[in-house]
């Protein structure tokens, strides 16, 4: 039986399973959480791509844009990305330097050179740069203030992005 309860003294929730208490550390942002859970699990892409596997069945003009930004790619969003769009650059941006480190790593084991990473949080990040597409997938729950968000996105988009 496992049983998920929160609490109020600094720890939570708190994993209940066959009589054993496993205390879950409770982190005052959202970055130290995934410092400490680098999100998503990478493993099973990378077991796939190392094998030939291209995850991105798009339609569009994404794959064939030259410059794109991930906003808070995790660990495998930009090895994906970059896997499928050899010719394109790839930026990935996150807050979570683990997460950074982790993507960094994917991208080296698959050969990938076409990619560039950034730790910073989206609302302060500023560039000349414009991309031709801009993902941010499971990005939005975690922005403080979204229409700030969007303007930046607006900023770093080219025109017809």
């Amino acid at each position: 039986m496992t049983d998920m309860q929160s609490t109020k003294w600094g720890f939570g929730p708190i994993s209940i399973y066959k009589e054993y208490f496993i205390m879950h550390p409770v982190f005052e942002n959202v970055s130290d959480h995934y410092n400490y859970y680098p999100y998503p699990s990478h493993e099973y892409y990378m077991e796939k791509m190392k094998k030939g596997a291209n995850f991105l069945v798009v339609k569009g003009n994404y794959l064939k844009s030259n410059n794109i930004l991930s906003i808070g790619c995790g660990t495998i969003e930009v090895p994906i990305i970059a896997n499928s769009t050899r010719n394109a650059k790839v930026l990935g941006i996150d807050f979570s330097q683990t997460s950074i480190d982790i993507s960094r790593k994917n991208c080296n084991e698959l050969g990938l050179t076409n990619v560039e990473f950034m730790c910073v949080d989206f609302l302060e990040f500023r560039s000349d740069q414009k991309f031709d597409f801009i993902s941010a997938c499971g990005v939005l729950h975690h922005v403080k203030n979204v229409e700030e968000f969007m303007e930046n996105v607006k900023r770093h988009i080219r025109e017809n992005g």
